[in-house]
């Protein structure tokens, strides 16, 4: 008895919005479907984005400047983690603690754990919801402007919007992310494992290929021979 495998899509595609919707219909060859598609794209974009996040991947790192007013200074709406926290007046690095720590502190004074207190060199940061706080209130030392470098969502992908950075670098990521949030609507289709599969492949290279990236890049150099 010949066992017939499941088919998974080819991804050879223009790195854009419709013609990651236009495959997607493609592979389904569900007509039903059509007005879901966009769904489909919107889904596999929220869950990428968490993705590069997760892998340190370096294009998803982003930069903002925000004033610090009060105490407190806010989060950009695409933020997802903060990479790296800098005063940008003085360059120097701010340290994370949690929100328990801060509110220690708060009530009852440094030090936070066994940590040292705040100096113009050290100077710490909780976030709390969608609000970075600073640690204690600030003085006149304190930053006044701070240089976030953070991982970011992805842009959403429409009509408007035909490409972001990953459907142009990994366009073949996108279509089998997508795929797979169509689960619902296929139920026991066999081929929701081969993308999901097909996905968490094409991830653990990029992931590879992150890793690389963030490693420092070191020159060569030739041993000294003993005489």
């Amino acid at each position: 008895m010949k066992v017939l495998m499941p088919t998974y899509a080819d991804p050879t595609f223009a790195a854009n919005y419709q013609s990651l919707c236009t495959k997607i219909a493609d592979v389904l060859n569900r007509q039903d479907l059509s007005a879901v598609i966009p769904d489909f794209a919107m889904l596999a974009t929220t869950r990428i984005s968490r993705d590069m996040a997760r892998i340190k991947h370096p294009g998803a790192i982003t930069r903002a400047v925000a004033s610090v007013v009060n105490n407190y200074a806010p989060l950009p709406l695409d933020y997802l983690a903060m990479y790296q926290l800098m005063d940008q007046d003085t360059q120097i690095s701010m340290t994370y603690v949690t929100p328990d720590q801060s509110m220690t502190a708060q009530s009852k004074g440094w030090p936070v754990s066994q940590s040292p207190s705040p100096s113009p060199k050290n100077i710490f940061y909780t976030i709390m919801g969608k609000t970075l706080r600073m640690i204690p209130t600030p003085d006149s030392t304190a930053p006044a402007t701070l240089e976030m470098w953070y991982y970011s969502y992805l842009p959403a992908i429409s009509t408007g919007n035909a490409a972001n950075w990953v459907l142009t670098q990994y366009p073949d990521l996108y279509l089998y992310g997508a795929l797979v949030h169509t689960a619902p609507y296929l139920k026991n289709d066999d081929r929701i494992q081969v993308w999901e599969g097909m996905y968490q492949a094409i991830l653990r290279d990029i992931e590879v290929e992150a890793d690389r990236a963030n490693r420092p890049q070191t020159k060569l150099v030739a041993a000294r021979k003993g005489f």
